[in-house]
C-alpha cells in the first residue's frame, strides 16, 4: 500500500475501545474505502469486536455480521485494529494471526493498526505485511495520514464523558460496544438491542458534533 488516512471518526472510537477496558487487549475491524488502484486505502470507521483474547468463533461471527451489513455499501472490510495490555510496542500475536488470515482469504492487502491511549491522546501505529508476509512492518509515518490535535481534543473529551458511565446497565454518559458486548452481559432483551456494537451510534454522533464545532 502506498498511503493509508485514518479519520478522526475511526481513531476516537479505537481509542474509546481501549480506554474503556484499558487493562485487557480490545480488537476491532477497520472499514472504509481503497482506491481503484489500490494505492490508498481510507480507514473512515471501525467496528468493536471484543476486549479480550479473541477466539476464532468470536472473530467468525463478528467478520461474517460486518461482512453482511457493508454487503450495499461502497466500503469494505480494510484490516484489523488493536491495543495491547501492556505498554507492548508490538501487534500481539492474536492480532497478527488475525490479520494474516483475512489477507489470505481475501486475496486483498490489509492493514494491522496498534494502538494506545495516553495524556496526549491516541496514538496509533499503522502495519503492513512485510517480506516475511506477517504484519510486522511498519507503515512509514510519511505515508498516514492522521488528526493529531484535533483526535487528541476529542478523545479527551470522549473519555471524560465515559467517566459519566454510571453502571454497564443503566449508563447515562458517553460509552462504546463491541460484540462481545452485544452478546453478554445483558440482563433483559433490550439490552442486547441498545448495544449497537456496529454503529456504536452514541459515539458517532459524539464525533460528529465536536467536528462539527
Amino acid at each position: 500500500m502506498s498511503h493509508v488516512t485514518l479519520s478522526l471518526l475511526a481513531q476516537t472510537k479505537i481509542a474509546l475501545h481501549s480506554a474503556r477496558h484499558g487493562f485487557s487487549p480490545i480488537h476491532g475491524i477497520l472499514i472504509g474505502r481503497r482506491s481503484p488502484s489500490a494505492s490508498s486505502l481510507v480507514v473512515t470507521n471501525v467496528i468493536p469486536v471484543c476486549h479480550e483474547v479473541p477466539t476464532r468463533p468470536v472473530v467468525n461471527t463478528a467478520l461474517r455480521l460486518v461482512d453482511a451489513y457493508l454487503d450495499d455499501s461502497e466500503e469494505e472490510i480494510l484490516g484489523w485494529y488493536t491495543a495491547n495490555s501492556t505498554q507492548s510496542e508490538q501487534p500481539n500475536v492474536a492480532a497478527l494471526k488475525i490479520v494474516s488470515s483475512m489477507a489470505e482469504q481475501c486475496g486483498e492487502e490489509m492493514m494491522l493498526v496498534l494502538a494506545s491511549v495516553s495524556q496526549d491522546g491516541p496514538i496509533c501505529t499503522v502495519y503492513e505485511r512485510g517480506s516475511a508476509k506477517t504484519f510486522t512492518q511498519k507503515v512509514d509515518a510519511s505515508r498516514v495520514e492522521m488528526y493529531h490535535a484535533q483526535a487528541r481534543h476529542v478523545v479527551i473529551r470522549g473519555i471524560q464523558e465515559m467517566s459519566n458511565f454510571s453502571s454497564e446497565y443503566g449508563e447515562k454518559g458517553l460509552t462504546i460496544y463491541d460484540y462481545v458486548d452485544h452478546v453478554s452481559n445483558f440482563e433483559k432483551k433490550e439490552d442486547i438491542e441498545t448495544k449497537d456494537w456496529i454503529e456504536n451510534t452514541a459515539a458517532t454522533d459524539f464525533v460528529a458534533r465536536l467536528e462539527a464545532r
